[in-house]
């Protein structure tokens, strides 16, 4: 597909919703002298800035270096959702794998994780289009009941609040005749994922963090004082820095990364706008839905009557643009069969980083480097609470006291 170091496809950025809708984001500047601080973070995506948000409240001098500009990785190319749910696990298999005290930490920073978006965009007044009228799972089979009946009594017991939906009662909710069922997560949300990445960036250089774009590290280097960085045009010395970079590192960061995680592509698209009398029969209570296939599609709306959807690759599927929006406009037809015509179009791509444990893990690199990356899909939510523990942890926390599993190299 020809993508570069930093993940440019011809098609896959000029086109993106999020990145046409959201207002500019803050006047940034590449760095063009050597600055100090007590913390350099590498990544201007949602772990980097929420983590610079925490540690400059606190009046740590941090600087924060985007090799793009703020949102371009993961932060500003996903679907959206803010679900504080697990994906492909369990609190079960985590304490299996981590012990009972850790995977309880995690468990507990993961089902926190909408509210901290939340609070943030009302502490900061970040405008990204938020929404938090739940989450909807709906069956498209009586024999998915009971694992949705499964999933409302877990997060009940976790301190998240939810309903079982009778057909009669998801069809209502969702728009969609194909419902036999559902499960109503309250408490998610969903929002214009660029807007809320500028918006934290706002609040970050608000509380007093430094912020650079178009400033890749060039050289990551051991000093007496500390960390040198270098950028193409300037560099900072730092006593500890965070490489927050998800799945769009480069140079030195790319290097200490090497198979930490692996990509996942991801592509995304929205339909034109369709008329408010279809938005009053297809999700009428703006929750973000998602139904219970094997190879489940995402949809939620934007403000100007949009539906925003996403795919994973599946062979042409996820992939070339032209035949998966067909596919997403059939599979749309079948669920919505109310919606008369539907063309998905403004395409864009984006990978994100996985790996085995599907909640984001932190690397001990060296004395005082860090990272923190394997945010498998939760961005939102579960990255904006990572910069909690990541803010912690830079300011003296123990290893062991942070909610976040930390293992070597």
């Amino acid at each position: 597909m020809g993508a570069d170091d930093l993940g440019h496809i011809p098609w896959e950025q000029e086109d993106c919703i999020w990145w046409r809708s959201a207002s500019t984001g803050p006047d940034l500047q590449p760095l063009q002298e050597t600055v100090t601080c007590e913390v350099a973070i590498v990544g201007g995506g949602y772990t980097g800035l929420s983590t610079a948000i925490d540690l400059a409240r606190t009046g740590v001098e941090c600087v924060v270096l985007e090799a793009r500009h703020i949102g371009f990785g993961a932060s500003g190319r996903n679907a959206g959702h803010c679900t504080p749910t697990f994906h492909l696990t369990s609190p079960d298999k985590l304490r299996k794998r981590l012990g009972k005290a850790k995977a309880d930490q995690l468990t507990h920073l993961q089902v926190s994780g909408a509210e901290r978006v939340f609070s943030l965009i009302e502490r900061y007044q970040i405008s990204c289009e938020a929404k938090r009228n739940g989450y909807l799972r709906i069956a498209h089979g009586p024999h998915r009941l009971s694992e949705l009946s499964e999933k409302k009594e877990l997060y009940v017991s976790l301190g998240l609040e939810g309903e079982i939906l009778d057909a009669a009662a998801a069809r209502e909710l969702s728009g969609s005749p194909r419902a036999h069922g559902g499960w109503l997560l309250k408490g998610a949300g969903h929002l214009n994922p660029t807007a809320y990445a500028r918006g934290l960036a706002r609040a970050a250089l608000q509380e007093g963090a430094q912020l650079f774009q178009d400033s890749p590290i060039t050289n990551l280097a051991r000093q007496a004082e500390g960390w040198k960085l270098q950028t193409p045009n300037g560099g900072v010395v730092a006593r500890k820095v965070l490489l927050a970079t998800g799945a769009y590192a480069v140079g030195p960061a790319k290097e200490l990364l090497q198979g930490a995680t692996y990509p996942v592509p991801i592509m995304g698209f929205a339909s034109a706008p369709l008329p408010a009398e279809t938005r009053h029969t297809v999700l009428p209570g703006d929750q973000t839905l998602v139904d219970t296939h094997k190879d489940p599609i995402l949809y939620k709306w934007t403000d100007d009557n949009r539906l925003v959807t996403t795919a994973y690759p599946k062979g042409r599927i996820g992939r070339d643009p032209e035949v998966t929006a067909r596919w997403l406009e059939e599979r749309t037809s079948w669920l919505f069969p109310q919606i008369e015509s539907i063309r998905f179009q403004h395409p864009w791509s984006g990978r994100l980083d996985a790996q085995p444990l599907t909640l984001p893990q932190i690397h001990w690199l060296d004395e005082d480097l860090w990272a923190c990356i394997g945010f498998s899909g939760r961005g939102v939510p579960t990255a904006s609470a990572a910069g909690v523990e990541l803010a912690r942890l830079l300011t003296g926390t123990p290893a062991d006291d942070i909610a976040l599993p930390v293992r070597k190299g």
